[in-house]
């Protein structure tokens, strides 16, 4: 009886396997990546077998063992047939099965090149990413700051927005096998060098923009303005969404309010998030979820579709419990898929681009605010993104209103909306002439004055 559940396990194990990574034995497999790819046969020949595990050339006894599948995944028989199920997923780990077969071909000097490109990628396609959102020209890479010490301390990314900094450290180390499979001293290891570590820069990073320093960019002054809010972001290579879920217990207690995710969902927000207000807001959102806790949040999908359809941010503490952010991805699975399958040149309808149902003049408005001096524009952006999109609905009504026909109810609404619409205990929205913002420091209760 005590093996029944293991061996219920295997048999799942092996009847998902054989349902959904079923794949045929061919001799022919090199010739259709050839066609597939545009390569030359014996090229395609020779990838086959540097990502081929033979049958039976190793024994897996349990699902945290090493399997060299996961990193060699075509399955190859002595007589030469070789088999590849699902191909599609070589995509997620093309990274590791080229680092393991420079590591166990023993070319080291080309494997420390191969590390080199990784992370110099890595930081490149960070600040590809925020300057499509922010601007090329908010977004500055390997600034450098004066310590007490008189010495340097290197950044990888700093997003400077008026009174407000965005800072990201870009971390492309790998998990190891190991590490994936728990053991005590790997996971530490990763721990240390994709979460602490990290942590411990971006916080001293933080302490010198707020307390102001000297800067420089590659050996040339660097003029930084007045820092009054920051915050901060771990971009990682590796998807690290179990230490991301529970940062707030294994990171230093210290410096947990950051916001710890991968360089592909990164890219995946900042595809759905695409204005400098929304992306911070959320940023700033997520810092404060990993920092407390609550809710849990497995997948950086749902957390994103929770945020642009409700802004779910922290929950409140309820006698120590525990809660799970529940699924909610179906929608940018849905948007992902078919854009993907559009590009591919296949007949699929693309849904519109997930929203976070901000008005269009409202977000100028804020954009205005930033190109003029501000106390804190992070300040501004989050408490206009606060604001949920059904909110959002009913004043958005209410301030077309404004330029429907002249009637009586219509002049009302436009004296309402001028002298100043009470959206909560932090924002008033103004229509009129003029475009920007006003914050105060008394409450940090702001004005938007938003023209149509």
């Amino acid at each position: 009886m005590g093996d029944a559940p293991a061996e219920h396990l295997r048999l799942g194990l092996h009847a998902a396997a054989a349902r959904f990574g079923a794949a045929k034995l061919t001799d022919g497999l090199a010739d259709e990546l050839a066609a597939s790819v545009g390569a030359m046969p014996e090229k395609a020949a020779a990838a086959v077998e540097a990502m081929t595990t033979m049958l039976g050339s190793q024994s897996v006894n349990a699902l945290a063992a090493p399997n060299r599948l996961s990193a060699f995944p075509i399955v190859g028989v002595p007589d030469g047939r070789r088999a590849w199920p699902k191909p599609q997923d070589f995509l997620h780990g093309a990274i590791s099965w080229l680092d393991q077969l420079l590591l166990e071909t023993g070319n080291a000097r080309l494997r420390q090149t191969f590390h080199r490109a990784r992370d110099k990628a890595t930081e490149t396609l960070i600040e590809q990413t925020l300057g499509n959102v922010f601007g090329a020209r908010r977004v500055h890479r390997g600034l450098e700051y004066q310590l007490s010490d008189d010495t340097w301390a290197e950044t990888d990314i700093v997003v400077i927005l008026p009174g407000t900094a965005l800072v990201v450290e870009a971390k492309a180390h790998a998990m190891t096998a190991p590490g994936r499979a728990g053991r005590r001293d790997r996971v530490e290891r990763h721990l240390k060098e994709l979460l602490r570590k990290p942590l411990q820069q971006s916080e001293r990073t933080k302490e010198a923009l707020l307390r102001g320093t000297q800067w420089r960019h590659r050996g040339r002054p660097f003029e930084m303005p007045v820092i009054n809010e920051v915050t901060r972001v771990v971009v990682t290579f590796e998807v690290i969404d179990p230490f991301v879920t529970l940062a707030h217990l294994v990171a230093d207690p210290d410096m947990p309010d950051a916001w710890v995710v991968s360089l592909s969902s990164l890219m995946m927000v900042a595809d759905v998030l695409t204005h400098p207000v929304e992306l911070y807001a959320y940023a700033a959102t997520r810092a404060a979820v990993i920092a407390a806790g609550q809710p849990i949040v497995f997948m950086e999908s749902d957390a994103l579709a929770a945020w642009y359809r409700n802004r779910e941010g922290v929950w409140d503490d309820l006698g120590g419990a525990v809660f799970q952010l529940a699924y909610q991805s179906d929608e940018l699975n849905e948007y992902f898929t078919s854009h993907r399958l559009a590009v591919k040149g296949y007949a699929a309808p693309v849904p519109p681009r997930p929203s976070a149902g901000i008005p269009d003049y409202v977000l100028r408005a804020v954009d205005d605010a930033s190109s003029a001096p501000a106390a804190s524009w992070g300040v501004l952006a989050c408490i206009v993104a606060a604001v949920k999109p059904a909110q959002w609905r009913k004043i958005d009504r209410r301030i077309r209103a404004v330029n429907s026909a002249p009637t009586r109810r219509a002049r009302k609404r436009a004296r309402q909306a001028s002298s100043g619409i009470q959206i909560n205990s932090q924002l008033i929205l103004r229509v009129g002439e003029f475009q920007g913002a006003t914050l105060h420091d008394v409450g940090e209760t702001c004005e938007l004055f938003v023209r149509l």
